[in-house]
């Protein structure tokens, strides 16, 4: 399955730049302004997010900064045709992943960090899907063991998993009960 990328950016030609640089490789939502992109964003779950950060009618880091409050983890790329060392601090301070200024001199080294941010994304998704299943667990299948004693506890914690019940556990001390 590709990652969903969503391309906010009020310049015409960088949304069809970043649509034809990632079309084998992603599905690309574009949109020109912070409306559009809310609307977007709150259809679809982006793996990636690439921000102009001076839209007509929004900032892009305050943008960003309303996204990864109902995402926390959502990968964020700024992107600024205005360069300025107080705006990439504040942008690198709110977790932005990388910022990137236009116009883009090197398609190689922006692809690169497009990966480098899917790779991150991939991470946050496995983890919070691992975190899910751990705490969903009975804990039942995460015991070890092939003795035939240890097949008997298994079969008799199968048994009483399901019951409203209480349940003794006798052995000698030390056996780790």
């Amino acid at each position: 399955m590709l990652p969903k990328i969503l391309v906010v950016d009020d310049d015409r030609h960088t949304r069809i730049l970043f649509e034809r640089l990632l079309a084998k490789t992603a599905q690309v939502s574009l949109a020109a302004d912070g409306a559009e992109a809310r609307r977007l964003f709150a259809a679809e779950d982006f793996n990636l997010v690439l921000m102009d950060q001076r839209l007509p009618s929004d900032n892009g880091i305050d943008l960003l900064r309303e996204f990864r409050a109902r995402r926390p983890h959502l990968v964020g790329i700024l992107m600024t045709g205005f360069a300025d060392v107080r705006d990439a601090v504040a942008a690198v301070r709110e977790g932005v992943f990388d910022y990137q200024t236009k116009p883009f001199e090197d398609l190689e080294a922006l692809e690169a960090v497009i990966g480098k941010a899917l790779e991150l994304d991939r991470a946050y998704r496995e983890i919070h899907g691992l975190r899910a299943r751990l705490s969903g667990e009975t804990g039942v299948s995460e015991l070890i063991g092939q003795s035939l004693a240890m097949e008997r506890v298994l079969g008799q914690l199968r048994q009483v998993a399901g019951l409203d019940t209480t349940v003794l556990l006798e052995g000698e001390s030390g056996t780790g009960k």
